[in-house]
């Protein structure tokens, strides 16, 4: 308990108070105690200056008059042992000093004073500051024998003793402020410390209440005891202090449980809000789903009617074009029968000679008629197919020869793209592995998506071709493997590649990178379904600016043969 005291900030105050208290007090009380005291004991000693000083010229009348000379200086030295007494002289009426008590000699201070007129003033008393080196500091007091008629009496009172007197006076009364200083400093911390440890005691008790709280705080015995013994205003204070502390005890636990059940709360609605957004997201995640597939499913209806509708326009051509290719193709037939016999029937008419020039002539014409039959078959095959294209309806899996259908629908894509431009050219370089045999696929819809990417490799090389001024040489590469129960088809172009953003895309419908007007962007799209109502799968490898190449891998046999919706 005495550390705490020790360090009590309230003992310092009072302390140091008191000790400034009493050092002012000291202070003022010494400067105007040595002023009251130099002045009563200067008074004291200036009334008593006079009386000697009127003593001895009172005495000094008739033995100045006898001219006793021995008589008056035995009279002037006994007053030196007057204490305060500094000097005496007597100076006759022409400024003489007839006795003092000088020794060895009269300083020079002292005859210039009795040389002066006011020395022998006939005033009744009379008082000089004077200082007479080396010997001290002087009051000199001199009263006229004879009202001036016979001379003046001089006494010097030592201010020196005056001084002295004074500074003893000031160091008893400092000694005596000093024990009463003790005294109260004493009796200051016996009450400061009387004062200061329930004060501290309590100082504690509000600490531990900030630093733990109300809820947390426990029973301070020093404090229980002062509130229930003192009865001034600390033990006021203290149990004032106690009540209100338990009544916030109460109010904090209070808080804390309605806290706690704020938070509870709040976790609660938290938890229902995330509940009740993550339904909203699911329900938000559903419609957008329904809309999208609602958008494709409303693609899909436009796409099949602009189909219908080219289908119907492909149908009414290939019919119109499909009439005349039959007189064609038989008249071809017919105009080979008819080569035949006349050729036969001359051999029988001519000559010898003759009939050779006719077996060239007719030759020839043989030959030609053997191409155009071959090409009215090649045109004939071309419209069959454009009319199963155009048909719309479910087609039904077949074994296919990959490989025919896929000489076939290049040299049909190839042509076609001479035909659009006779500028057109490209090295066509052909893999085909032959243990492929065939596959259970629809052959109108598998010849419509490999028509659709044959155009397209064809019309990417021929515009670089058209970018490079004829310096580049288009190449289109074909290859087929096995790979035990599927197939791998790889169409390779070294056109211009695709970029990372059209492969995300090429796929979806109506996405397109040629020019207005020069393509649906429905190509790759038809593609893709096509490739998946096989049961197969599509992926692009590209390299921007150098090649694209497309992998169609398809089973070799489908279990369950749905058709694909052209």
């Amino acid at each position: 308990m005495g550390a705490p005291l020790r360090r009590s900030s309230l003992l310092r105050k009072v302390l140091f108070s008191l000790v400034g208290v009493f050092v002012i007090l000291a202070v003022a009380i010494s400067i105007g105690l040595a002023w009251q005291l130099n002045r009563s004991l200067r008074a004291e000693f200036l009334s008593k200056g006079t009386a000697i000083a009127n003593s001895i010229a009172t005495s000094a009348v008739e033995l100045m008059l006898n001219r006793d000379p021995s008589t008056l200086q035995s009279t002037v030295d006994q007053f030196l042992d007057i204490r305060g007494v500094g000097y005496v002289f007597v100076v006759d009426e022409r400024g003489e000093i007839v006795m003092h008590t000088f020794v060895p000699g009269i300083p020079e201070p002292i005859r210039r004073l009795a040389g002066t007129r006011s020395s022998r003033s006939a005033e009744a008393i009379t008082t000089k500051e004077i200082q007479v080196p080396g010997v001290g500091s002087y009051v000199d007091i001199s009263a006229p024998i004879l009202e001036g008629v016979a001379g003046t009496a001089h006494v010097g009172m030592d201010t020196a003793i005056i001084a002295g007197d004074v500074r003893s006076a000031i160091l008893q009364q400092q000694a005596t402020l000093g024990v009463v200083l003790l005294a109260s400093l004493l009796l200051a911390f016996v009450f400061v410390r009387q004062t200061a440890q329930p004060l501290h005691a309590l100082t504690r008790y509000v600490g531990g209440i900030a630093g733990k709280g109300f809820q947390h705080l426990k029973p301070d015995p020093q404090v229980e005891r002062i509130a229930e013994r003192s009865r001034d205003e600390i033990g006021d204070l203290t149990r004032a202090f106690l009540s209100m502390s338990s009544t916030m005890s109460g109010y904090v636990g209070d808080l804390e449980r309605a806290k706690d059940q704020l938070a509870e709360h709040s976790q609660s609605l938290e938890r229902r809000v995330a509940e009740r957004t993550a339904e909203l997201v699911e329900k938000n995640r559903a419609v957008e789903q329904a809309l999208s597939q609602l958008k494709q499913a409303q693609e899909q209806v436009v796409a099949q009617e602009k189909l219908a509708s080219l289908g119907a326009l492909t149908a009414g051509i290939a019919h119109e074009i499909k009439n005349p290719l039959n007189f064609v193709n038989n008249f071809a037939e017919l105009s080979g029968e008819l080569v035949i016999e006349l050729e036969d029937t001359l051999a029988k008419a001519l000559p010898a000679g003759a009939a050779a020039d006719v077996d060239d002539v007719l030759g020839l014409l043989r030959t030609n008629v053997a191409k155009i039959a071959e090409h009215g078959k090649r045109a004939d095959s071309i419209v069959r197919n454009m009319l199963l294209h155009s048909r719309g309806r479910k087609g039904q899996r077949t074994p296919v020869d990959l490989n025919a259908l896929v000489h076939e629908y290049v040299g049909l894509a190839y042509h076609g793209m001479r035909g659009l431009d006779q500028s057109f050219n490209a090295r066509l370089e052909e893999h085909y592995d032959p243990e492929i045999g065939t596959i259970s696929a629809v052959p109108e819809d598998l010849g419509r998506a490999l028509l659709n990417l044959l155009t397209n490799a064809c019309y990417a090389i021929h515009e670089k071709h058209k970018q490079n001024n004829g310096s580049f040489a288009p190449a289109l590469t074909l290859t087929t493997h096995r790979l035990g129960d599927s197939v791998e088809l790889r169409i390779r172009d070294n056109g211009n590649g695709l970029s990372p953003e059209v492969r995300q895309k090429m796929f979806e419908p109506f996405f397109t990178t040629k020019p207005a007007g020069s393509g649906t962007g429905l190509g790759l799209s038809i593609t893709f379904d096509i490739v998946q109502a096989h049961k197969g799968a599509i992926r692009v490898d590209s390299e921007p600016g150098q090649f694209a190449e497309f992998i169609i891998t398809l089973p070799r046999e489908v279990q369950a043969a749905p058709a694909a919706s052209a």
